[in-house]
Formats: structure tokens, sequence, C-alpha cells
């Protein structure tokens, strides 16, 4: 069960807000090596889980599209435009 089925939107914003406030004061502290290494660790996540992202991407976009949201889908589905993007870039 996800933080936001426990609370109503008023409480899950505020938790939000407050741990994106508090990742921002790390981040301010973070020198440039940490930032580095965190986004060569977040790429290789990305590429060594490569298949089951784009599983799951396939099957909301599938869910999205049986409940009608098709249109919309077609300006966010950017898998069928640059497949390869988020695990090359």
């Amino acid at each position: 069960m996800g933080i936001a089925e426990n609370m109503d939107i008023q409480q899950y914003m505020a938790t939000v807000g407050q741990q994106a406030r508090g990742a921002s004061r790390a981040m301010a502290r973070a020198t440039a090596g940490d930032k580095n290494a965190a986004l060569s660790a977040i790429a290789g996540a990305l590429r060594a889980h490569r298949s089951a992202i784009l599983d799951a991407n396939q099957r909301d976009l599938a869910r999205g599209r049986d409940s009608g949201l098709d249109a919309a889908l077609r300006r966010v589905a950017t898998s069928s435009v640059f497949p390869e993007c988020a695990f090359l870039c």
C-alpha cells in the first residue's frame, strides 16, 4: 500500500513538500562528485532494469488506452519516439 493510500491529498502534498525541502538541502550540501556518483548510480539502475521499466510502461499505456486516454497518451508515449533515451543519455 502506497503512502497516498493512507492519507488525504492535503496530507500527502504536505509530506511530499517536506521531503522535497529535505532533499533540496541535501543536494545543496552535496559536492559535484557526490552528485555525479548519484547520477551514475541512477543511470546504472535504469540500464540494469531496462526491460522491467519498459514492460511496466507498456502495461501503463495499455491501461490508459483501455480507460479512454488514448489521445493524451500519444503526447506522453515518448518510448515510441525515443526508445533508448533514458538508457543511453
